[in-house]
């Protein structure tokens, strides 16, 4: 039995809860790169450095320019199992690339460039991964990037990934264009 609305919001804010110091680090990582004017106390001088924006678009440009590499490991196979492992490797790309052409229609960075922003601002990553078959037979590739800032999880037995949910806000046109659900009324 799936849990209730109430018990999936106890999980989150417990979550929320445990995290909160870590939160606060990535707020105060970004308030850095924004340039946040520094204050140093009365009787001092203030200066805000643009070090740190500067260092942290060093690294998201390394990580955005840098060359991809999908490679499956090939020993010595037979000429099947190599052809086997460069398709793999083909539809690998081809993933990719249909991902950050959603991603491009929806006015979004591409998955590399969202990726580079949360890894070196946040200090870690969370992506939903997923191919959504549609009804008139076509498959989307989903993968959209979470901030790491909004996204809950836990670990259940095994050290499996158990629940994740990632907090945003919506509208009710984007609510109703992306889910087949009737609203009662307009509240």
């Amino acid at each position: 039995m799936p849990p209730s609305a109430e018990e999936i919001l106890q999980k989150v804010n417990s979550h929320r809860n445990a995290t909160d110091e870590l939160r606060t680090r990535m707020e105060a990582d970004y308030l850095l790169w924004r340039l946040e004017e520094y204050d140093a106390g009365e009787d001092y001088e203030s200066y805000t450095s643009n070090e740190p924006r500067a260092y942290a678009d060093k690294i998201i440009a390394w990580l955005v320019d840098a060359v991809l590499t999908i490679r499956m490991p090939q020993q010595n196979n037979q000429r099947f199992q190599r052809e086997q492992l460069s398709a793999k490797e083909r539809f690998l790309i081809g993933i990719l690339e249909s991902a950050d052409e959603r991603l491009t229609d929806m006015i979004l960075p591409n998955v590399r460039e969202q990726l580079a922003w949360y890894i070196t601002l946040r200090g870690w990553w969370a992506c939903l991964s997923i191919l959504h078959k549609m009804e008139d037979g076509k498959t989307i590739v989903d993968i959209t990037p979470w901030d790491p800032m909004h996204t809950y999880w836990d670990i259940g037995k095994n050290g499996k990934l158990a629940w994740a949910c990632h907090h945003m806000r919506k509208t009710k046109g984007q609510i109703l264009a992306d889910h087949d659900y009737t609203v009662e009324d307009d509240d």
